[in-house]
C-alpha cells in the first residue's frame, strides 16, 4: 500500500532567500564604498593637516603646493591617497639634506590613524 507512494520534500523560500542574500550583498558593497569614501577623505584631510601644521612630522609648507597637491581616489575598492608633485618622494622619504630631513607625513599619519580607520570599517560591517 505505501510502496508506490512518492516521497518528497518541499523547501519553500529559496527565491526569497536568494533575494535577501542579494540585498545583503548589495548593502555590504554600498557600506564598503561609503567607508572607503569617508576614510579616503579623512586620511587626505589628516595628511594635509600634518603637512600644514607639523602634526605627524615636521611642517612641510613653503608655498602650499605639496599640501594642495595631496589628493585621493577610490579605485577597485581601494582608497588611494597620493601626491604627484615631482618632489613629493623627496619630502616623504629622503629629505633635502641633513639639516632638512625627510618629513614622512603620509606614513606617520597612516600609522597614527590606522586604528581609527579599522574601527570605522568594523562598525560599518556591523551595520549590514
Amino acid at each position: 500500500m505505501f510502496m508506490n507512494q512518492k516521497i518528497q520534500f518541499i523547501i519553500k523560500g529559496i527565491p526569497e532567500l536568494k533575494a535577501m542574500l542579494k540585498r545583503k550583498d548589495e548593502l555590504a558593497m554600498q557600506k564598503a564604498r561609503e567607508a572607503l569614501m569617508k576614510t579616503g577623505q579623512y586620511m587626505m584631510d589628516q595628511i594635509k593637516l600634518s603637512i600644514n601644521n607639523g602634526v605627524n612630522a615636521a611642517q612641510a609648507v613653503k608655498t602650499g603646493k605639496f599640501r594642495d597637491s595631496t589628493k585621493w581616489i577610490v579605485k577597485d575598492f581601494t582608497a588611494i591617497i597620493y601626491n604627484d608633485v615631482p618632489y613629493a618622494h623627496t619630502i616623504e622619504y629622503r629629505g633635502w639634506s641633513p639639516n632638512n630631513p625627510a618629513r614622512p607625513h603620509f606614513r606617520n599619519t597612516l600609522f597614527v590613524e590606522k586604528d581609527n580607520i579599522t574601527k570605522y570599517f568594523k562598525n560599518k560591517i556591523k551595520e549590514i
